[in-house]
């Protein structure tokens, strides 16, 4: 509710009195142009012909109208994107200074979904909007003519789309229920549909997984989205039916039923009967609206727990902060992690305590599960410690310099994203990105050039390959590699551990390799085991 009154104020702000303006001028156009064909009409029933008055009334609010509408159009436009743009910039922005934590546990699917449809949805309720007022104007001023013409019609008509109304309302909560229900069914499957992207080469390798992902996963859950759909559309179409059907249920009644029931509305019942069906066309616009609104009160209330779960990092933590290129020691103490598997069994790091020193070539081993990865995610500050502390040089890591710390470390993860662009550097940085790329043996392959990579359709370990070089161009005085080796053939991999990492060391680089090959270890200056989150042994 609170994201939803934020939105809202932030939709007043945008849209201002303007829309509500033409909204209201548009409408009092066609109950204008409404009026003076009912007059016309009239002097058709009474065999007269319509006064010029007429005529030029009618011209006039005909050229007016279209003018309004041409407009009015404009400025929905403006405004759905805007809101659109707002809302997107406001959840990329919470993401990118939310806790890695809050990240992972939403997933990238399903803030890909919310950034991408969601969000347009959002967009929709500027032309909802609009259509509202013009519909209710149109309404209003027709309930003002017919109370002019007969009390009996105005107050029967009162009823009918009171009663209308009513009806639509008293199914808003099932119809928000089905919108949500729908919603989480499309994150799922689209989850399955990344998956089958992301593993598309292991799934042409083994025909049993590419049946078996389809089979027990994607088909069902297309067929489920696919049902709902439909269920949630059917639901939904019968507000359009609901209002056709209550009038011309009245219509029948006052045409046929009445007239044997001497029962008199107006003096012209077939005036009357013009009048509803003037009222029907946004009568039909209207009910239709209360489902629409109702999916994107859903998609506001989606958004809002998104952003509760987004848990933003402490105010200085994202601050420009320009990492220093040097330090002399980073000592960590009792430093402990503790968090909860997908199995919901409680993993704990540490209690860790290491002294790192600039220049420093450290090997960190260890079986899967011993808590390397961790260890590097909590030492660069990408997780909160639940315990203990990190200090370089003296100065306690907090929220204050939170930043400034990370930006000392130049970090390629097992799991690492490859940029197509260098980010962040400028073209005296990217100078040498080509001889780097010559250095990796890519010089075939990939191309360099307007800070961007011609390619990344690479393997694995060309890939790797590319991210060092992204890594090295920045000049950081920390680097960690996770695991970067696994992927290379047996001559690069030798050449990265005699020739790149004895380079970095020279240049006073701290080197922290993670690894399972114990074969190099005998380079390393200090060799660091892990086992049950706990650091085993330390060689030196």
């Amino acid at each position: 509710m609170k994201y939803l009154l934020h939105f809202l104020s932030n939709a007043r702000k945008l849209f201002g009195i303007r829309i509500f303006i033409f909204g209201i001028a548009t409408g009092l156009a066609n109950t204008a142009l409404i009026s003076i064909i009912n007059e016309t009409i009239k002097y058709g029933i009474d065999e007269k012909m319509p006064s010029p008055l007429l005529a030029a009334g009618y011209v006039l609010s005909l050229l007016l109208y279209f003018l309004l509408q041409y407009s009015y159009q404009a400025l929905l436009i403006r405004s759905a994107e805007t809101l659109i743009l707002q809302s997107r910039k406001e959840l990329i922005d919470r993401i990118r200074k939310s806790s890695l934590q809050s990240f992972e546990k939403l997933g990238s699917t399903r803030l890909f979904v919310l950034i991408s449809a969601d969000t347009a949805t959002i967009g929709q309720i500027a032309t909802l909007a609009s259509g509202v007022i013009t519909s209710v104007i149109v309404i209003t001023g027709v309930l003002l003519y017919l109370l002019i013409i007969s009390i009996k019609g105005f107050l029967l008509t009162i009823t009918i789309i009171a009663f209308s109304f009513l009806v639509a309302l008293a199914k808003q909560k099932q119809n928000i229920r089905r919108i949500k229900h729908l919603m989480e069914l499309q994150n799922t499957f689209l989850g399955y549909v990344q998956q089958m992207l992301d593993g598309m080469k292991e799934i042409k390798i083994d025909s049993q997984v590419d049946k078996g992902l389809y089979d027990t996963q994607i088909k069902p859950r297309m067929e489920e989205v696919s049902s709902a759909t439909i269920s949630n559309n059917v639901f939904q179409s019968r507000f359009s039916l609901l209002g056709q059907s209550i009038f011309f249920i009245t219509m029948g009644c006052i045409l046929y039923l009445f007239p044997l029931l001497k029962v008199t509305i107006t003096e012209n019942n077939a005036q009357f009967v013009i009048m509803l069906i003037y009222i029907l066309g946004p009568l039909q616009s209207l009910l239709p609206l209360i489902p629409q609104f109702s999916r994107i009160r859903s998609t506001l209330e989606r958004l809002e727990e998104a952003m509760k779960t987004l848990q933003e990092e402490a105010s200085a933590a994202h601050d420009s902060q320009q990492a220093e290129n040097s330090f002399t020691e980073i000592r960590i103490r009792d430093l402990t992690y503790t968090y909860k598997t997908l199995h919901n069994d409680e993993f704990s790091l540490g209690p860790i305590n290491l002294d790192i020193k600039a220049g420093d070539l450290i090997f960190i081993h260890g079986g899967n599960g011993s808590g390397k990865s961790t260890l590097i995610k909590v030492l660069t500050g990408l997780y909160p410690q639940s315990g203990g502390s990190i200090m370089r040089d003296n100065q306690l890591i907090d929220y204050h310099n939170l930043q400034m710390y990370r930006n000392m470390f130049g970090v390629i993860f097992t799991d690492n994203h490859l940029f197509e662009h260098i980010h962040g550097v400028d073209q005296t940085v990217t100078a040498n990105v080509q001889q780097l790329i010559r250095k990796v043996g890519l010089v075939e392959k990939v191309n360099f050039s307007q800070n961007q990579f011609d390619t990344i359709d690479l393997s694995e370990g060309q890939k790797k390959r590319v991210a060092l070089v992204s890594a090295l161009v920045r000049d950081k005085p920390i680097y960690i590699f996770d695991e970067w080796a696994a992927n290379q053939d047996p001559d690069f991999k030798h050449f990265f551990y005699h020739n790149i990492i004895p380079e970095l060391s020279k240049q006073r680089k701290t080197v922290i390799l993670i690894t399972h090959d114990d074969r190099y270890l005998h380079i390393a200056q200090r060799v660091i085991k892990m086992e049950n989150g706990r650091i085993q042994e330390q060689q030196v």
